[in-house]
């Protein structure tokens, strides 16, 4: 094996990881490669894997990244967000409670990651979620991907808004909202627009979307 190349070394331990089955299995594996290149490509390709225990793997991340040499973790950072997301999509109500037991994340904007991808797919209940942390923990990013998915709730819509710190960015959401609000209920415009907080602001969208 050491006659391989080190691109050729790094791709056979990746598929190790990748074939293992549990993780158990892989915590045994990684245990047993010394050379710590070759775990970090172990650990690579076990967290890319379409592996069964999605929620034991989440659960105990720290006990197999724990092998890894901390220089060697950033190499990682493609493979976590990988397994992030498919972790979100085969059960984003565990994905999200288990992101916020993390202390520090060990998934760099891995609350953002979720966030989004339930957002797509769900936006009341991500949306719940989402109200249950500060609104400071997601970006002002994904904050404006749930202001895009969210119908039939021009208010909710609104209050979302008004969590994002970028001013034109916030203002081109804002003046979005009430201007479908507007064309399909006109009569409830004044109401949408009392929930924007800023008076300047308010005065401004309401010229902005009404004037002729």
């Amino acid at each position: 094996m050491n006659s391989l190349t080190t691109e050729k070394r790094a791709s056979l331990f990746a598929q190790i990881g990748n074939h293992t089955g549990s993780f158990d299995e892989a915590m045994r594996n990684v245990e047993g490669i010394t050379d710590p290149h070759d775990r970090t490509h172990f650990v690579r390709g076990f967290l890319e894997s379409d592996q069964t225990e999605m929620e034991t793997t989440a659960l105990r991340l720290d006990d197999i990244l724990s092998f890894l040499d901390p220089s060697q973790q950033p190499k990682l950072d493609s493979a976590l967000q990988s397994f992030v997301a498919r972790l979100t999509q085969f059960d984003p109500v565990f994905a999200s409670n288990w992101v916020g037991s993390l202390n520090p994340p060990v998934v760099e904007n891995a609350r953002d990651q979720i966030a989004e991808i339930w957002v797509e797919a769900d936006p009341p209940s991500a949306s719940e979620w989402m109200s249950t942390v500060e609104s400071s923990e997601f970006s002002d990013a994904t904050i404006s991907v749930l202001v895009r998915n969210i119908v039939n709730d021009p208010i909710g819509k609104i209050s979302w808004t008004e969590s994002i710190s970028d001013h034109n960015l916030r203002y081109k959401l804002q003046r979005s909202a009430l201007e479908r609000s507007y064309l399909r209920n006109p009569e409830q415009f004044d109401q949408i627009l009392s929930h924007i907080s800023d008076p300047a602001a308010r005065e401004r969208l309401k010229v902005d979307v009404t004037a002729p």
